[in-house]
């Protein structure tokens, strides 16, 4: 057995075997197993990419004091430290703001008294994998105790349905909201996307006609490789754990008077792909699905085309689900995933040609050579299972796969 595959399997006993739990814990709560239930039946399609052995965790539950301000996501105080039912998630499940904005529903087994709904805004360094560290208001109303170590079970939910003695944190078709961190200019900035139903995976700026992944800064902030975002106003795409896509246009400078204060801006926002999550409100966190200037910007892919074209105009994988490839010269992507770069026409989904410039449907650098040069394939998907020097990988077929430039 090679190193890899002795890695490999390793990895995913540590992955099954930390922190899980199980959705019994939650029973002798009236409606809290329905609620779980309506909200993770999907959860294969959305959030296994980043939190990939959920959705419900275990693990101790303590508390750190009732903290107004200073979490490390850098949230507005007034907003989210308004009812204190906040938590520090642990560092592995946090995963460099990863866990920023999320929410959920927490039991404890070792002291039953009431389910609450919970929202982090602060990573514990020091807690295993599926704990949580309260505020002392929210580990009281857990747990009827002070502060101390107790066994808890807990799952993900959005952040905009009520569970039982616990209102909804967002209303429906709450948009996203866009803050720039103190400091920034036309020239160098940082920008934080909050006010989500679930954690930000991914934001994208639209930079001379072209989106441009963000990297994730510390502090729950995201910047381009290099330089400022210019003067403004500015469009961005950000993706949701749950893999709904948001346009927002039109988005200001808005510059708050501390990286904790209030004030943000929306721009006009656009569902450009509506998330697998099945329950809970039909918001994504990101706005009403506003119609643009053109019909293409609200397609759902929904047809069921099956006009031939030649498999090498465009991904594979958009081709075999039955649609088109773009016409020639239509190179607008408007949503990309493991399957390629999908454009619209005739307000249904296209899959965008390989000669278009910048497209990631392009054979060029979307795997990268250095897995075929140990012998091994691209995968098909995003999920990251493990990372070295060497880059991302990933598991397929019960072998390593690399996971493309692209992802």
């Amino acid at each position: 057995m090679n190193f890899r595959k002795l890695t490999l399997i390793n990895s995913l006993i540590a992955i099954v075997s930390a922190g899980t739990g199980s959705i019994d814990a939650f029973k002798n709560y009236p409606g809290i197993v329905e609620i779980i239930e309506a909200n993770t039946k999907n959860y294969s399609e959305n959030f296994k990419e980043y939190f990939v052995d959920g959705p419900i965790y275990s693990g101790d539950g303590t508390a750190y004091g009732d903290a107004t301000s200073g979490g490390n996501c850098l949230f507005p105080k007034e907003e989210y430290y308004a009812d204190m039912m906040y938590a520090a998630l642990n560092n592995k499940q946090y995963n460099l703001d990863m866990g920023c904005g999320l929410c959920a529903v927490v039991v404890s087994t070792s002291n039953p008294y009431k389910a609450v709904r919970i929202r982090v805004i602060d990573q514990c360094p020091e807690c295993e994998h599926g704990s949580l560290d309260f505020s002392d208001i929210a580990f009281k109303a857990l747990s009827n105790k002070t502060p101390d170590r107790i066994k808890i079970t807990w799952a993900l939910i959005p952040c905009d349905v009520d569970i039982p003695d616990w209102p909804a944190l967002l209303k429906p078709d709450s948009p996203l909201k866009f803050q720039f961190k103190t400091g920034s200019t036309q020239f160098w900035g940082e920008v934080e996307v909050y006010n989500t139903r679930y954690p930000v995976a991914k934001v994208e700026f639209l930079n001379n006609g072209n989106y441009e992944s963000l990297w994730r800064r510390a502090y729950n902030y995201w910047a381009l490789n290099s330089g400022g975002f210019g003067a403004g106003p500015y469009t961005f795409r950000v993706t949701l754990a749950d893999s709904t896509v948001i346009e927002a246009k039109d988005v200001e400078m808005v510059i708050p008077s501390s990286d904790e204060g209030d004030e943000y801006s929306t721009g006009t926002q656009t569902i450009l792909h509506q998330g697998t999550t099945s329950s809970g409100s039909n918001s994504t966190g990101g706005g009403s699905n506003k119609k643009t200037t053109t019909k293409k910007a609200t397609a759902t892919k929904t047809s069921n085309k099956t006009e031939a074209a030649s498999a090498n105009q465009c991904s594979k994988s958009i081709l075999s689900q039955g649609y088109s490839c773009c016409e020639q010269g239509n190179c607008d992507v408007y949503y990309e995933d493991g399957d390629g770069a999908w454009g619209v026409e005739n307000n249904d989904w296209c899959g965008i040609r390989t000669d278009c410039s910048g497209s990631i449907n392009e054979a060029v650098d979307i795997c990268p050579s250095v897995y075929g040069e140990m012998g091994y394939e691209c995968c098909s998907s995003c999920d990251v299972a493990y990372s070295d020097e060497t880059g991302d990988w990933g598991v397929e077929n019960d072998d390593w796969c690399g996971i493309r430039s692209n992802c």
